[in-house]
Order: structure tokens, then sequence, then C-alpha cells
């Protein structure tokens, strides 16, 4: 735009940086709106802090907010992107998959991978998540509330915003109900091994 490539410009999405941390909140940044001040009290208190660190553009804004808070990057040590062969064993020393997602064209890869490794998630039941999960198979996030997508003036989508407190609830959930959570990411198996079952005679 700045090079005259272009006539208008038109805001096709935005994102919403938002922190979420334990129930006793180590940093007491909980109800809190200045998010560079969240990031101070984080770095204060020596509170853990986990990174997307997977350079796309909401950790570009992550590293930004640091460097904000006044924090030295050069003490900020990011763990690089492992390689797609590795996370079906990151993925087998996982609880519990979150899979709030608010829009997706397609089925969700990342989310059926997961699935398929016999892991429980927890997912919005949106779009296109609903052709892989369901209540047999997955913890849904029903509560969604519609989310207007603004270009030019004008509405161009309405995506599914999931509640935040649902998702916190599910987590809850998963932590005080081990078996049971074993139980939903075993279904996705026995499904599968179920369709592959020759027919009876």
């Amino acid at each position: 735009m700045n090079e005259g490539h272009g006539v208008k410009r038109y805001p096709v999405m935005y994102n919403d940086f938002v922190l979420i941390g334990p129930k006793d909140d180590p940093a007491k940044i909980a109800g809190g709106k200045d998010i560079v001040e969240a990031f101070r009290k984080i770095q204060a208190t020596q509170a853990p802090f986990v990174s997307r660190g997977d350079r796309s553009g909401t950790h570009v804004a992550e590293l930004d907010l640091w460097t904000l808070a006044g924090i030295d990057l050069e003490k900020v040590v990011t763990l690089p992107a492992k390689s797609q062969i590795a996370m079906a064993r990151i993925y087998k020393n996982t609880d519990c998959g979150l899979f709030p997602n608010r829009c997706e064209g397609g089925t969700n890869l990342a989310l059926m991978e997961y699935m398929a490794c016999g892991k429980p998630a927890i997912v919005s039941n949106s779009s296109g998540h609903r052709d892989v999960a369901d209540d047999g198979n997955a913890l849904l996030l029903k509560n969604l509330q519609p989310l207007t997508v603004p270009m030019g003036g004008h509405a161009t989508a309405v995506w599914d915003e999931p509640s935040l407190d649902e998702a916190i609830e599910a987590l809850e959930w998963a932590y005080q109900h081990r078996e049971a959570l074993r139980e939903i990411g075993e279904a996705v198996i026995l499904a599968d091994e179920m369709k592959r079952q020759p027919p009876s005679a």
C-alpha cells in the first residue's frame, strides 16, 4: 500500500492478544487491561510463561510486547520448532489438546492428527471441527457467540467465538477426571478399528 500498489485498504481480520494462566495467578494480572504491564509483572515475579515460539504473527507480537515491557530479548530463550515427525511423540506426552478455533475452513489437520494418536481434545463445536469431533470422541465447547468480521464497513463473515470460561471449565474437568479423559481419547481409536473390521457373515 505504501508503494502505491493498491487504492484502498480493507481490514480482513483482526486478532486479540489474550493471556491465559492458572487460577492462582502467580503474576497477579487477572482482570488487567494493560498487556504491557502484564508482561512486566510476569517478568518481575519470574512466573512461568509458555511462548508460541513459532515465528507466527502472534509470536512476533509477543516479542514486541516483551520489548515494550523493557525485557532484553537477548535474555529470552525460544525453543525451535519441532519437526513434523516428532509430533506423534510430543502428542503422546500430553494429557489433553485444546482447539478453540473460531473458524476452520477445512477439518483442522492438527486436530485430526492429535485425535488419531488416541489423545482427548477440547474442541470448539464450530465449522470444520463438526466433521471430526462429536460428543463421543471429544469435549465440545458449545457456548459460542457470533463474531462478525468486518471489511470496508460491511460484514464479510460471522465466526463462532468460544467462551473462555467454558474452555477453562473443560480444562479443569479434564484435570480432575483423568480416567474418563483417557477413555474419550481411546474412543477415536476404537471407532477407527471398528471401521476396519470386515463385515460379519
